[in-house]
């Protein structure tokens, strides 16, 4: 699967591991930096939630039935394993040995009993169901929404600023996270508007979802850190101008996904604002471009 979506990308398969590695070492690496006290916690549940995810119940129903019992806990123990020692790794190189080994016991056990829900409950999402990125999203990544709450909780509580714009950036970014992945055309040809004004839409929607869904945490930090008001709205400016150049990339080529070149300009941009004064009317023309074809 990995080397299908590296292909696709537009990337090798080997570089795309020795990247993944390398931005693994750096996000480990700024986690411990930023906020040492809470980083050895986060980091675990962050290693938690693929393992939750691949406990879901369909999935392992599908592998029961193709494999016998015995390979299928070898299977499932080998997968959690494989998930779970970077961050074991990780844990043991800032000395935080117990939630290493406690990772390792947790992953065995989540391989050996499943614990996605059984229930049929449906969450509740405060984004309209059309248009679906906010709501889908919403839906898949409603831990992290909780996790960053909790974080902001904790940032006012031990009177960690950082720790709050940490909260915030990962916010930023994980709703940006939902425009990463092109719709079917159909969810294109479907409406009756140039391309301008379908850009238009789609920005507008999306900016006023990222403030929803960004509201809650800039609230608590305003509220605590009263004195950094225009840092915190700056962030969310910047946010803001994140969601317009993603969706305009996004458009860009659709209907294929974002690839190397795009990656890399995206890439320069968020490292650099400034240079999304660039980006944006240049992703802007080749959206139009390739939108008209679907759109008149």
């Amino acid at each position: 699967m990995f080397q299908r979506w590296s292909r696709e990308f537009g990337l090798w398969p080997g570089l795309g591991i020795l990247l993944g590695v390398f931005a693994f070492i750096g996000a480990t690496y700024g986690l411990f930096w930023k906020v040492p006290f809470a980083a050895p916690a986060l980091y675990m549940l962050l290693a938690i939630i693929p393992l939750y995810y691949s406990g879901e119940k369909e999935r392992n129903d599908f592998l029961k039935g193709i494999f016998l019992k015995k390979d299928y806990s070898r299977i499932r123990i080998l997968e959690n394993l494989l998930v779970t020692i970077p961050f074991f790794i990780g844990l043991l190189c800032y000395g935080v040995w117990i939630y290493a080994l406690g990772l390792l016991v947790i992953a065995i056990y989540l391989a050996l009993i499943p614990w996605s829900p059984k229930w049929g409950l449906r969450i509740p999402s405060p984004f309209a169901h059309f248009p679906f990125e906010f709501t889908v999203g919403f839906r898949k990544t409603l831990g992290v929404h909780l996790l960053l709450y909790l974080l902001t909780f904790m940032s006012i509580r031990v009177d960690n600023f950082n720790l709050g714009i940490f909260a915030l950036l990962v916010m930023i970014l994980t709703c940006l996270s939902y425009y990463a992945n092109p719709e079917r055309v159909y969810f294109v040809w479907i409406y009756s508007r140039t391309p301008a004004a379908f850009l238009f839409e789609k920005f507008k929607i999306a900016t006023s979802y990222l403030i929803l869904a960004c509201f809650p945490i800039l609230l608590a930090l305003m509220i605590a850190f009263s004195s950094n008001i225009w840092i915190l709205l700056g962030l969310l400016i910047l946010g803001i101008f994140f969601m317009l150049t993603i969706i305009l990339a996004k458009y860009s080529v659709f209907p294929k996904v974002v690839n190397v070149p795009q990656a890399l300009l995206l890439a320069i941009g968020f490292s650099f604002p400034p240079f999304l004064l660039f980006l944006i009317p240049f992703f802007y023309k080749k959206a139009i471009s390739r939108l008209h074809y679907y759109l008149e």
